[in-house]
């Protein structure tokens, strides 16, 4: 039996460009950005905001995390704190916040 709409939690797709002089590898990007929330966040509410990278979203130039609504500034916070991957500078932004994927195609394209 599924799970009612109304007992799912909530989640926020938030839309981010990496600029960066060579694209980035997946494995990096998730190292980076999960150090950089852990760090941010503490634990406790790493553990409430339940944020992931969208794997099949992600490319060498821009990415998707997602997490709940009551955390969407501290993530974006935490992004934007991201200042090196692999010994190459980085700056991840954000472009975009949606509550579906559907709606952030057209950023992640842009």
């Amino acid at each position: 039996m599924k799970t009612p709409p109304s007992f799912r939690p909530k989640k926020r797709y938030i839309a981010f460009r990496i600029h960066a002089p060579a694209p980035v590898p997946y494995p990096a990007l998730q190292e980076a950005v999960t150090e950089s929330l852990l760090e941010f966040l503490g634990e406790r509410d790493f553990a409430k905001a339940t944020p992931r990278l969208l794997r099949q979203l992600c490319s060498g130039t821009r990415g998707v995390l997602v997490t709940t609504p009551p955390f969407v500034d501290a993530c974006k916070v935490a992004l934007a704190l991201v200042h090196q991957i692999q010994d190459q500078p980085v700056l991840l932004e954000t472009r975009r916040v949606s509550g579906t994927i559907a709606s952030l195609k057209g950023a992640l394209r842009g």
